[in-house]
């Protein structure tokens, strides 16, 4: 399957679950009753409760399954990298010197908790 294949199925996916979400509301309007809804459509009351959530901030677009894939990936720091921080460590500079110092060089943006854990580890040794 190519990935406009795997698009338009998911899309596809998608309108269906978002029509079934909908069919819950309009269920519990006429029954006027959660537990009855839950039941006969064999969803939890929490889930029901979930997706009305959705559905009442973000309207349909709320009904849509999203990616839980974090949108932010921590990537590993290369090990040369760890030695030019640590013999900065070493000689004094503050965090916030090596962070700029890092992101001027590297070009990447290292988080002020990580540098500190490297800080408290450098000052056990």
């Amino acid at each position: 399957m190519n990935n406009q294949e795997n698009r338009k199925t998911i899309k596809k996916i998608n309108r269906k679950n978002t029509k079934l979400r909908l069919s819950w509301f309009r269920y519990f309007k006429k029954s006027k009753n959660i537990a009855k809804t839950c039941r006969y459509f064999g969803i939890s009351r929490q889930t029901y409760y979930k997706w009305l959530k959705k559905y009442i901030k973000y309207g349909k677009d709320g009904l849509i399954n999203r990616s839980k894939k974090p949108k932010h990936i921590k990537s590993k720091i290369e090990p040369k990298l760890k030695r030019l921080i640590k013999n900065w460590l070493k000689r004094g500079f503050k965090i916030t010197e090596i962070k700029n110092k890092v992101k001027k060089i590297k070009k990447i943006e290292i988080s002020y908790s990580y540098l500190q854990k490297m800080s408290s580890k450098a000052n056990k040794n």
